[in-house]
């Protein structure tokens, strides 16, 4: 039986570009482009969503700090007390799924369009100007519910009528939504007169609440089509019922770029490219129901990581042996100036699952509370590490490479 079935006409995916030289003398040139593009469904969704992965979960107490007692058991064993069972890969609900008329599941789809100008300020120098925008169309992921055997799921378009049936009970499930805009400039030299370089920057807003085939609420997850986005009713709305879409987790709205190289005539080449990017979103993060990615203030709370940059160099020599052999000798140096910058902050609040009933979160609430209460009367612990800086930059790292040229 097929799952999800898509025929020719599913998938028509047209194409326009253009390009035209102003002047006719390659002085300027004026392009653009516009398509829809479509994904092929991997294997992910197999495995995680329709009997491939097994995880069967055994849970007990932990009552003693005594790490050697942590061996390998049996289950059931009397050694701590047992709390529960849970199956993590349950099927999904009906794998007979919806291929004809409204209902019919969209494939994964995205519309991109691109527009820009290129100008030649000398032989070898241009400059360059590129607008490129992007959006979501139709996203095909596992959409959760909590069932007493544990979290199962409809595949099918987030949003969709015929997912809100089934899922729509408390607030309904969003679109799964991803906009980007950005706005390329480009100052280029090609390699004359023994050296070539260029700068680049880069303005862009990156905007939704679905980070796409890999999870960027997740640390870059690469589950695609059953991430954690929508396996919960609550995890698209903040703690007062609102819709939480804003500034994903990889946006950077300003990027600059250099390069540069440049060969002496007795055989060494000296090279180096360099960045720097803005920090990327923080959101304050509460796990709640054993559901990661819930944000009860909404998305992009607490400011940026630290701006990031960094420079790389390279260096390479020939030497001649004869006309005809040569060896190359080459250093790679990575991370120039040993920077230990954090690509990542922690943002989990809380250490221990907090568990609340549907209808009281459909209610609104207010996370901090729920957390003094609950700390208050031992049943949670807050996290000591929420808000410090992890994930930090290679440090300084050197290559050294030879090559015998005939």
């Amino acid at each position: 039986m097929d799952v999800l079935n898509f025929d020719f006409f599913d998938k028509i995916a047209p194409r326009l570009g253009f390009a035209w030289d102003v002047f006719s003398n390659s002085s300027l040139k004026v392009f653009g482009s516009f398509g829809i593009y479509y994904d092929v469904m991997k294997l992910e969704i197999a495995n995680g969503s329709f009997g491939g992965f097994k995880w069967v979960a055994h849970y007990y107490d932990i009552t003693t700090p005594d790490w050697t007692q942590f061996t390998e058991l049996d289950h059931p064993s009397t050694a701590f007390p047992y709390l529960e069972t849970l199956n993590w890969r349950l099927p999904a609900f009906d794998s007979r799924q919806p291929i004809e008329g409204d209902d019919a599941i969209k494939p994964y789809s995205k519309i991109e369009y691109t527009f820009g100008a290129q100008y030649r300020i000398a032989d070898n120098i241009s400059l360059t100007a590129r607008f490129l925008h992007n959006r979501n169309l139709n996203a095909i992921e596992d959409i959760g519910l909590q069932t007493p055997e544990g979290e199962q799921y409809y595949i099918g378009n987030p949003g969709s009528d015929w997912v809100n049936r089934f899922v729509g009970e408390w607030w309904p499930c969003p679109d799964a939504q991803k906009k980007f805009y950005s706005v390329n400039l480009l100052l280029e030299k090609r390699f004359a007169d023994n050296w070539m370089g260029g700068v680049s920057y880069t303005w862009s807003y990156l905007w939704g609440n679905f980070g796409g085939l890999a999870s960027a609420d997740e640390f870059g997850r690469q589950s695609p089509n059953v991430e954690r986005y929508f396996d919960n009713w609550f995890l698209h709305y903040d703690q007062y019922g609102n819709e939480s879409t804003g500034k994903l987790a990889t946006d950077r709205p300003h990027q600059l770029k250099v390069y540069g190289g440049y060969t002496f005539d007795f055989g060494l080449t000296l090279g180096m490219n360099g960045y720097v990017y803005s920090g990327t979103p923080l959101s304050l993060e509460f796990e709640l129901n054993r559901a990661d990615g819930y944000f009860p203030l909404g998305r992009y709370t607490n400011g940026r990581t630290p701006t990031l940059w960094n420079v790389d160099a390279y260096a390479e020599y020939m030497l001649k042996i004869t006309d005809r052999y040569k060896v190359q000798l080459s250093v790679n140096i990575d991370n120039l100036t040993n920077n230990d910058i954090a690509y990542r902050t922690w943002m989990l609040v809380n250490q221990s699952v907090v568990y609340l009933d549907d209808e009281f979160i459909f209610n609104t609430f207010d996370y901090e509370q729920v957390l003094n209460e609950r700390e208050a009367g031992g049943q949670i612990y807050r996290d000591p590490r929420f808000g410090m800086d992890h994930t930090f930059m290679a440090p300084i790292s050197v290559r050294f490479g030879i090559k015998f040229l005939f």
